[in-house]
This record gives structure tokens, sequence and C-alpha cells, in this order.
């Protein structure tokens, strides 16, 4: 089957990715997928097994930093029995980003903090 991916920005700072395609002789939505990020999507043979995932990249609030500071998660899915699927996620960022923008943070804590 073919599908048509549709992206669109999505609430104040997502994005979104909608599948369509025929189904019962019908042209439909089959599904979406929606990241709380500006970054979009992207379809790349990322593991190149012969077929196309999705790409992304969503907010890593393990780091428990607020948005806007928040280093990123590369994550990849793959469109399966009509539903997207989480095939890998890494982190965008090394060690020393992370270091680096939590000091940025107590920074800008410590010089006014009624704003952080």
């Amino acid at each position: 089957m073919d599908e048509l991916l549709v992206q669109y920005p999505g609430g104040a700072h997502g994005s979104v990715l909608d599948v369509f395609g025929w189904k019962d002789m019908e042209f439909r939505h089959l599904g979406g997928l929606a990241v709380g990020t500006p970054e979009g999507f992207w379809a790349q043979d990322f593991d190149h097994d012969g077929r196309i995932e999705i790409g992304t990249k969503e907010t890593d609030w393990s780091t428990d930093l607020p948005y806007y500071l928040a280093p990123r998660l590369l994550q990849w899915y793959r469109w399966t029995n009509n539903s997207f699927q989480k095939v890998r996620e890494v982190k965008d960022y090394s060690s020393a980003d992370l270091a680096e923008i939590k000091a940025k943070f107590l920074q800008e804590q410590q010089e006014n903090p009624a704003t952080v």
C-alpha cells in the first residue's frame, strides 16, 4: 500500500505527522504521530534494512530541565500494521553538552531567580 504523509505544526511548539491511504476502497486517515518539539519529521532507512523509518526529535524530560533548555532525544518510528512503533531512541547530546546546559541553567537561576 502507498501512504501519503502530511506534516504540520501542532500546538505551541509541536509537530504532527498524519498518514493517509486507501483502505476498504476509501481514502482515509490511517494514523499519526505527534511530538512536543518543532523539529518535524523525516523519512529515511536509518538502519539500512530496506524499510523506511520516520525520524524526529523529542524533549528529554529525564534531564529535569525546562522545555527551552532541555536537550533532545532522536527517535525512530516504523509504520507497522496501521500504527507507528518506536524502533530506536538515542540521546542527541553528549554528557559534556548536558553539563554545559545545566551550568547555563544554574547561572540563569542565580542571576534572575524570578524568571526561571
